[in-house]
């Protein structure tokens, strides 16, 4: 069996939030340890969840927000932060990834497109 993989979701727009949710739990390694509206519910979650990568809504990828929540999660582990973007301005797109955002994945995607884009990052860990 292979490693789980954590995941946090956080977003926003509920309809996407139980989406990703129901996508991502029908992959069996894949296990949603929390879903919430705000980075700052986020961080009431237990240290002990060990978070592996964050599913990040664009709306919340300021520098402030992704600092707190890597250096939270930099506790116990490396968490990657994929964000969700409804946009594909690359000015915007590069200031989030400057942001510390380690990859960006536009909300319309397909279920085989997030799990290999979550896979690619927790492999480059």
């Amino acid at each position: 069996m292979k490693n789980l993989i954590n995941i946090a979701i956080v977003e926003k727009n509920v309809f996407y939030r139980e989406s990703l949710r129901t996508i991502l739990s029908q992959i069996p390694d894949f296990r949603i340890i929390s879903d919430t509206e705000s980075y700052s519910d986020l961080m009431k979650i237990s240290l002990a969840a060990k978070v592996d990568l964050v599913l990040l809504d664009e709306e919340l990828t300021d520098s402030k927000c992704i600092q707190e929540i890597k250096n939270y999660f930099a506790k116990l582990n490396d968490v990657k932060i994929l964000a969700l973007s409804d946009h594909n301005n690359e000015c915007f797109q590069k200031e989030i990834i400057q942001n510390g955002v380690d990859d960006i994945i536009q909300k319309h995607f397909s279920k085989k497109k997030i799990e290999e884009k979550i896979r690619s990052l927790i492999t480059t860990k």
